[in-house]
């Protein structure tokens, strides 16, 4: 799948839950590439659809066929491309209205670098998953 068709995920890259939540999506989601917020590359892109860095180093974004998902929504995009437990799961996401969804959300994404960590610089250590970024780490 050619760079401009894959799904990309970007991530905060500096959070341990972020880290390991692309590693995931790498896993079951062979065809997605990734980006971190912090980089000029990713900057340019997310302007180019209306966002800034600041909020996308709160939220997962995931650019899917030129559609921009961010927060949840993002989440059950990745979701719902999975294997049939997963899109269950994002299917019954779905069912929950937004603004719950996203205040679920909120609550770990304010808090994921108390409670898992974070690191100094985006860190995937694969050579096989680093070849996934559209700049280099």
């Amino acid at each position: 799948m050619s760079e401009s068709t894959s799904p990309v995920l970007i991530i905060d890259g500096v959070c341990a839950i972020c880290n390991n939540f692309a590693r995931f999506v790498d896993r079951v989601r062979p065809e997605c590439r990734f980006m971190c917020a912090q980089n000029d590359k990713t900057i340019e892109l997310l302007r180019a659809h209306g966002i800034t860095a600041e909020d996308a180093m709160t939220s997962i974004v995931l650019v899917e066929r030129g559609k921009v998902y961010r927060g949840s929504d993002a989440f059950i995009q990745l979701l719902l491309a999975m294997n049939i437990f997963f899109q269950v799961f994002g299917m019954l996401l779905r069912l929950v209205p937004r603004f719950i969804r996203e205040f679920g959300y909120s609550i770990i994404a304010n808090n994921r670098y108390r409670i898992f960590g974070k690191r100094d610089s985006c860190s995937i250590p694969s050579l096989a998953m680093r070849k996934k970024f559209l700049h280099p780490l």
